[in-house]
């Protein structure tokens, strides 16, 4: 009974110690108490999201990044998220345990590490690194008519964005003389949930919306609300 009290006593003074030190010595406090068993190992988590080809997305594409906690039995609790996010991003002073991550671009989930049967261990005073390759994106031309469904309409502006609707949109771009705008690269669609929005403009008007999904390269028409001149 003794013991148990003191060792309640020590623990309560080491804490109590630390805190007031914290600015200075918090890595050398923890690395100390993780050793003695009164704080569980922690340690960090960096993702790193990469093209097919290597190359690292930019920093405009990467819109957030889900964390799952796996170590929970009764199952997988999301624990973090990061919105808008870098195609480089750490998450540090995290738990001992096995986590899952989910990236998400263009607001479509874009791929994901840690499912399965191979989580990823994150544990005491360690760094991990895991690369995240993206589906490749897809292409996507949105061909803008008159009313009449026919007449091409030129000098519109188009302007892409997800279900989530950001102020920004993703992709924007104008008609030429065929009516057809350039190509936009873009995320597929994964889900039912997921979808792109195209709202087009003429004379700084609303004269268009569609919904689509985006599942491979694709041509979109768009009839608008816009009459032929007499």
């Amino acid at each position: 009974m003794r013991k148990t009290v003191l060792w309640v006593v020590l623990t309560f003074f080491i804490s109590f110690v630390g805190g007031l030190f914290a600015d200075a010595y918090t890595p050398y406090f923890k690395s100390f108490l993780s050793k003695v068993g009164l704080l569980p190992g922690r340690g960090s988590l960096e993702i790193l999201v990469r093209h097919q080809n290597d190359e690292l997305l930019s920093c405009s594409e990467v819109t957030g990044f889900e964390l799952y906690d796996r170590s929970i039995k009764e199952g997988d609790s999301y624990v973090y998220n990061w919105w808008p996010a870098t195609p480089s991003f750490l998450w540090e002073d995290l738990p001992r345990g096995r986590y899952a991550v989910q990236v998400f671009v263009n607001d479509m989930y874009a791929g994901d590490v840690g499912w399965g049967a191979t989580p990823v261990e994150v544990g005491p005073g360690c760094k991990e690194e895991i690369t995240i390759r993206t589906i490749n994106p897809v292409q996507l031309r949105v061909k803008v008519f008159l009313e009449d469904g026919t007449t091409p309409l030129p000098g519109a502006r188009v302007e892409i964005t997800s279900q989530e609707e950001w102020e920004y949109p993703w992709r924007s771009g104008e008609t030429n003389s065929e009516g057809e705008t350039p190509r936009f690269y873009l995320q597929p669609t994964t889900s039912p949930e997921e979808y792109y929005k195209i709202k087009v403009f003429f004379d700084d008007e609303l004269v268009g919306l569609t919904e689509t999904q985006l599942v491979e390269d694709r041509v979109v028409p768009i009839h608008t609300e816009v009459t032929a001149p007499e």
